[in-house]
């Protein structure tokens, strides 16, 4: 129904006018280099204020951490591909976990590591 109506109007235009109506429109200057260097220069400040936040969240995050890492894994040994041993702190207390392609073993061992890493153990008394 409307493109009806549209056609009418038209042909009514075409009639009276001429063909002239009908020629395209020549659309008003439109400076598109200059509109898209500014957006471009907005955006890309936008992404650098971002990752600049980033970074500084980054850089002062750890600072606020109610609670040191409670599980570090002080030392691994691959023994093959898919065999390794890992030696890991959980709070005061060392575990040797014996990992394989389908099992993990956990070992306790008896003395506590320090804070600064492994010791030597002692030469075994014979």
């Amino acid at each position: 129904m409307l493109f009806a109506n549209w056609l009418i109007n038209i042909s009514q235009a075409m009639a009276v006018e001429g063909s002239d109506p009908l020629k395209p429109w020549a659309g008003p200057d439109f400076p598109f280099w200059q509109y898209s260097l500014k957006v471009l220069a907005v955006l890309s400040a936008i992404v650098g204020v971002l990752f600049l936040v980033l970074a500084l969240w980054k850089r002062l995050a750890p600072r606020y951490q109610r609670h040191p890492a409670l599980i570090r894994v002080l030392a691994t040994h691959y023994l093959t591909p898919k065999q390794a041993l890992i030696l890991v702190a959980v709070g005061q207390e060392t575990f040797l976990l014996a990992s394989s392609a389908s099992n993990l073993s956990v070992i306790p061992v008896n003395k506590p590591v320090s804070e600064r890493g492994l010791e030597p153990l002692p030469p075994p008394q014979s």
